[in-house]
């Protein structure tokens, strides 16, 4: 790996960009852990409204999404960013394990449903999967 002068070391070229919609701190903390090792720049965003913004302006690879926040589910996202021209993997990851809730998701063209606790390995392996890259990364 190259070093920069000061001899601090150069990051790696990040290939992908993953949009992160969750308003819970802790869990935007987890995936920049767990993601740091990925060859991804996650952006983590805590609204819809900064989700769609995002979307909007700059190419997105994947966007994970915390369906239910604040006492509120955001089914509707789902529907709006598989309108959008790129066709965005979309991953759902909620607290919410009910089969109707799986439903509602899928119905509206999410890809993969995740239920909270993550399980953080399938999880990478579904990430990866979904930017066409294979799990040994």
């Amino acid at each position: 790996m190259k070093s920069y002068k000061n001899g601090r070391p150069a990051r790696m070229p990040e290939e992908y960009t993953v949009l992160l919609l969750d308003a819970d701190k802790h869990s935007r903390m987890l995936h920049a852990w767990y993601f740091k090792k990925l060859p991804v720049r996650l952006i983590a965003v805590r609204s819809p409204f900064g989700l769609l913004r995002h979307l909007l302006s700059r190419p997105t690879d994947l966007v994970i999404l915390e369906i239910h926040m604040k006492g509120k589910n955001y089914y509707s996202l789902i529907s709006a960013i598989k309108r959008l021209p790129a066709k965005i993997p979309v991953i759902v990851q909620s607290t919410q394990g009910l089969e109707e809730n799986k439903q509602q998701c899928f119905a509206r063209g999410c890809d993969v449903y995740f239920v909270k606790p993550l399980p953080w390995e399938a999880y990478r392996a579904k990430v990866m999967e979904l930017l066409g890259e294979s799990e040994s990364v």
